[in-house]
């Protein structure tokens, strides 16, 4: 993966990770320090000494980083994200398995994470005064066939007829995202599942 030439420009960065050059090089010290955190709590879980398999395409630190931002600004299929780095699928998966809560404990640590829960309606208001109305809409990302019947049935959604994971995104007028509820199975209504979120 040529990622430095990703980070000659702005732009190029911006649409590869979504930050620009100079973001992403403040962002690298806070994740440097968090992924050598994750590190020592996985050797200290590790059987074996490391060194064994074959070696990683991914090495520094800023390659790391933009790996996991670059995923999580195109996410590609591990297919995909294999091709474009050159490792097997399951190493794509593995590496995001990996990286990914090292960002988001780094995010957490800068203070940028959105705020996850709101309890009601008065709460809402309070954290986004300036929105008068809002645009709610049931979303559905299609997955994996389940192997098992009962999981099978759960997440089949009869309106896109496949099978999906819902949720129910709250976006204001000019289209910024306020609100994501968790994903539950496609079979469900919006109305409920924004009810009970």
């Amino acid at each position: 993966m040529n990622y430095k030439a990703a980070l000659r420009t702005d732009r190029m960065c911006k649409a590869t990770t979504g930050l620009r050059v100079d973001a992403f090089n403040a962002l690298v010290a806070d994740f440097a320090i968090n992924y050598l955190e994750f590190e020592a709590k996985r050797k200290k879980k590790r059987q074996r000494k490391l060194g064994a398999g074959r070696g990683s395409k991914i090495e520094t630190i800023d390659e790391k980083l933009f790996y996991i931002l670059w995923y999580m600004k195109t996410y590609p299929t591990f297919d995909v994200a294999s091709f474009y780095v050159g490792f097997h699928r399951s190493n794509a998966c593995e590496w995001v398995h990996t990286l990914l809560p090292v960002l988001e404990q780094t995010m957490q640590r800068k203070f940028v994470l959105p705020q996850r829960k709101i309890a009601d309606p008065e709460e809402f208001l309070r954290l986004f005064p300036e929105t008068a109305e809002v645009f709610v809409d049931g979303v559905e990302r299609l997955r994996q066939r389940p192997k098992k019947k009962k999981s099978a049935t759960k997440t089949y959604s009869g309106k896109k007829k496949q099978h999906t994971r819902k949720s129910v995104v709250v976006t204001d007028k000019k289209r910024k995202i306020l609100v994501i509820t968790k994903q539950k199975s496609g079979r469900r209504h919006d109305k409920r599942l924004a009810d009970k979120e």
